[in-house]
């Protein structure tokens, strides 16, 4: 068996945008995160929810409630958020993925 010295697991994104409330706000999602992060975001723990996440959020245009940007997604950013918009994103993400034509 050939060792695959150099090359690295591809990564896959897409961008999403919402819509309701939210139109006009956008993030880019991982669309092949580690299988864990499914059991994180299903798992119904607050803690792990966010970690999942952070795995699967990788950019957004975001602001708070101020109408300042918000930092780049992060643990503490992504947990500092509110759960109407966590919800949002959660639903677009899964509508998107089914969405996915097969790599």
């Amino acid at each position: 068996m050939k060792r695959l010295v150099g090359k690295k697991e591809p990564i896959r994104t897409r961008e999403m945008a919402l819509d309701g409330e939210f139109e006009g706000w956008e993030f880019t999602a991982r669309t092949n995160p580690p299988i864990s992060v499914f059991g994180d975001v299903a798992s119904g723990n607050f803690d792990r929810i966010v970690l999942g996440l952070s795995k699967i959020i990788v950019a957004w245009n975001w602001v708070d409630t101020e109408g300042v940007e918000i930092a780049a997604p992060t643990i503490d950013t992504i947990g500092e958020r509110p759960v109407d918009l966590l919800t949002a994103v959660a639903n677009k993400y899964v509508t998107e993925l089914s969405t996915l034509p097969p790599a």
